[in-house]
């Protein structure tokens, strides 16, 4: 028995994409593991972005014990047989767990048993299995017998001191992702499928405590997409003993407590050091910015320090019939401390936007740049230099914070880069007290940046600052 012809150069993509799904079903139905609906499309979607092999992030916040780890089993069995069988090329899969134990033992053992279910069914297509022997390998290979052509899966510790550099992968899975080293994923397991460019599965639960933030942003920004978040009520409807189990779970546990919302209803521990506390509010705030002319705007800029970002943010003020808003439209940023350079690409950059005044956080080479700004613009926007103190911070981000919580704040809808950096930011940064001015900092950690935050301070800060003042009080702290 064979499949195909082994070229996949002489399949278009859609065919081998609807014979791969075609595959999975029946790779399903052997194993006796036949996949609920939201599992399906689990499976296919990962199928799919594997054979498109374009480098895709698949996102998965899944409720515990709902099937999301046979769906990604059923998909990685099927696309090994697929590429030896009707693609002729080999095919290579790493599965990543927190733990060493977790991931060869636990996943290792599911693979055996769900191979050892279709082993007939290969053989009958000329391939052969075999898992590694050794209590700490975790290994297993289908071998094509007349190519000589093998797939690999391997299981993998994302342990923080695990030493796994070195793999290229088709496709990284990363099982519990919630509980992983976003550090060790992001430098040492995700780039394993750069040469391929190998498509990579985040699948997991929510916890009450955030571990890996990496994760916890992207589902937060992915949250309205609906293949991104199956909870126990989807489950529910397809698996009556499921059902049962969660029915008597709400008893147990209690329906509201946080243990039982956050690993059946996926709602993230509640931690009050972050700046943002309700990130779907956030996340509501968002929308279509159409550009409007005539109306003043203004701008904040963080210039860089060290290796951060230089942000720069553009605000405006808009009435909806009586009631202000506060929008972003249109943000600037640089990484590294060029700033020479930087100070007139965002001097033309401001012009063309029409922004008139511009507050800059004027510590240390901020100075600088507000001397090379005026010198620059000679008068035609008018620069705030921000000494940045506790105070000054605490007025700046109090007004914020009154705006997102008023839901008077709005920022762009489109797809960007710098919108995507912002909401990572600013769903990061925790509150933290000075005596008791409130400042917000970017936690410990390589990767940590609050640049896109402190801009949009210093911008919120330049648009309505002089709000949050008595008559006669000074309007601006500025440095010397």
């Amino acid at each position: 028995m064979t499949l195909a012809t082994k070229n996949a150069h002489q399949i278009p993509f859609e065919l081998q994409v609807e014979m791969c799904i075609a595959l999975s079903e029946i790779v399903a139905t052997i194993m006796g593991k036949v996949l609920y609906p939201y599992n399906r499309k689990f499976a296919n979607k990962i199928i799919e972005a594997v054979l498109r092999a374009e480098g895709d992030e698949i996102l998965r916040l899944q409720a515990r014990q709902s099937g999301k780890t046979e769906a990604v089993i059923n998909a990685i069995i099927t696309l090994s047989i697929f590429f030896l069988s009707v693609l002729g090329m080999r095919f290579e899969c790493g599965l990543f767990a927190p733990a060493r134990a977790q991931a060869i033992q636990v996943t290792r053992a599911r693979i055996r048993v769900r191979m050892g279910a279709i082993e007939e069914f290969i053989n009958t297509i000329g391939l052969t299995t075999m898992l590694d022997v050794g209590r700490t390998t975790g290994l297993y290979v289908i071998h094509d017998l007349h190519s000589g052509l093998e797939s690999q899966i391997t299981s993998l510790s994302a342990d923080k001191k695990a030493n796994i550099k070195g793999e290229t992968l088709n496709l990284v899975i990363l099982e519990q992702v919630e509980d992983m080293d976003d550090e060790k994923m992001i430098s040492d397991i995700f780039p394993m499928g750069a040469a391929v460019a190998g498509t990579r599965v985040l699948s997991g639960t929510s916890t009450l405590e955030i571990h890996n933030e990496y994760f916890y942003n992207k589902v937060a920004i992915a949250s309205s997409d609906e293949d991104v978040i199956i909870d126990c009520t989807e489950a529910m409807k397809y698996n009556p003993k499921y059902k049962l189990y969660i029915e008597k779970e709400k008893i147990r546990l209690g329906e509201d407590s946080l243990e039982f919302r956050a690993q059946y209803y996926l709602e993230w521990g509640t931690t009050m050091i972050h700046f943002i506390e309700d990130r779907q509010a956030f996340l509501e705030l968002t929308r279509e910015i159409e550009p409007a002319e005539g109306i003043p705007k203004v701008a904040g800029w963080d210039p860089a320090r060290m290796n951060d970002y230089s942000v720069v943010t553009v605000m405006e003020s808009r009435f909806e019939g009586t009631e202000e808003k506060s929008i972003v439209t249109d943000w600037w940023h640089s990484q590294g401390t060029n700033l020479e350079e930087q100070v007139y690409v965002v001097a033309e950059w401001l012009q063309e936007r029409g922004v008139t005044v511009l507050a800059v956080d004027a510590i240390g080479i901020g100075i600088g740049v507000c001397d090379m700004l005026e010198n620059h613009l000679d008068g035609s926007i008018e620069i705030i230099r921000v000494n940045m103190s506790a105070a000054q911070q605490d007025e700046m981000f109090k007004l914020v914070d009154r705006e997102v919580k008023t839901k008077r704040l709005h920022y762009p809808i489109a797809p960007s880069r710098a919108r995507n950096l912002f909401l990572q930011q600013i769903f990061r940064v925790q509150k933290k007290f000075s005596g008791r001015s409130l400042l917000v900092e970017a936690p410990p950690g390589r990767d940590s940046h609050d640049d896109f935050v402190d801009s949009l301070a210093l911008a919120m800060w330049a648009l309505k600052g002089e709000e949050t003042f008595d008559a006669g009080a000074v309007r601006f702290d500025w440095g010397s």
